[in-house]
């Protein structure tokens, strides 16, 4: 019969689930992403123009996402439960 661990091994696991593994990576991958978009952007928008770093764009892009994603709930899936 298996036993399940305890001690160090417990505390261990008990954090290193799924999703801190992909937060770790995702992670890594936007900052390798960052530091390998280093050059300036232009962006434009209507009368208004900012040259930026393109990290700097694109990490606002992101935000915006985010922020209209959490305003339209009803566009992610539901749990049937």
């Amino acid at each position: 019969m298996a036993t399940s661990p305890s001690g160090p091994e417990a505390k261990r696991s008990a954090w290193l689930t799924p999703t801190v593994i992909s937060a770790v990576v995702l992670t890594a991958l936007a900052l390798i992403f960052v530091f390998t978009n280093l050059g300036t952007a232009r962006v434009q928008l209507l009368f208004w123009t900012v040259n930026s770093p393109l990290w700097v764009v694109i990490l606002v892009a992101l935000v915006v996402g985010v922020i209209i994603g959490s305003l339209f709930p009803w566009l992610k899936s539901r749990k049937k439960g």
